[in-house]
């Protein structure tokens, strides 16, 4: 039998048996503190139970509660860096993709100086521009289709009159006809250089959009 050091109970009760990655930890920070007396730690069948054993036998000196409280410190130090660590490998590596796509967005990368996540995060804002490009110039498109002027025939009026008044009435109607029929040309010629701008403007972008992304 020995004295149990019953303060000590607490200062252990960070120490969880069942955290492999724990018992992993205290076995390599014993081994560096050279807490096992030259005899080889990695050959212990139950390495946290010895160390409570031996650490209750402990007398209650200043030394003994700060080489404890540094060992406490010391494990919340290393398993907060882990937990970062691994926190930015998930936001950076949480995704599956084939080797060659791998590649080329590591060429990317390289290329603009950048991590994988910020090529990835750009690709798929560019995609998304590109898709809302394409909506636009297929809107331009079915508008210019949608600008076709309804042509008027005068020749096919003229046939229902013979008089000399009425046909110089149906000469003045088509007259006012053509020049209706004129004014809507040159509208509608004016709309489908503006819309084939349009047009020519969305697709030069998209077809720049689509040379970054590559």
């Amino acid at each position: 039998m020995f004295d149990i050091n019953s303060k000590m109970i607490k200062r252990l009760d960070w120490i969880d048996p069942s955290n492999k990655e724990q018992v992993n930890w205290i076995c390599s920070y014993l081994k560096a503190k050279n807490w096992t007396d030259g005899g080889d730690i990695d050959q212990l069948v139950d390495l946290i139970g010895e160390f409570r054993e031996y650490a209750l036998k402990l007398p209650e000196t200043a030394d003994t509660r700060e080489a404890l409280r540094n060992m406490k410190a010391a494990w919340k130090q290393w398993a907060k860096r882990e937990s970062n660590r691994r926190s930015k490998e998930f936001a950076e590596g949480a995704y599956t993709i084939s080797l060659e796509a791998r590649e080329e967005l590591n060429k990317l990368a390289m290329q603009n100086g950048c991590s994988l996540s910020q090529v990835i995060e750009t690709l798929l804002i560019n995609a998304a521009e590109i898709d809302h490009l394409q909506k636009e110039l297929q809107t331009e498109v079915k508008r210019a289709k949608d600008k076709r002027l309804h042509r008027f025939n005068s020749d096919f009026l003229s046939t229902f009159f013979s008089s000399t008044p009425i046909q110089e009435q149906v000469k003045l109607l088509t007259q006012n006809i053509e020049n209706q029929k004129a004014d809507e040309e040159k509208k509608h010629q004016e709309q489908m250089e503006k819309s084939l701008n349009a047009i020519k403007d969305k697709a030069e972008k998209i077809i720049s959009l689509e040379t970054e992304v590559k």
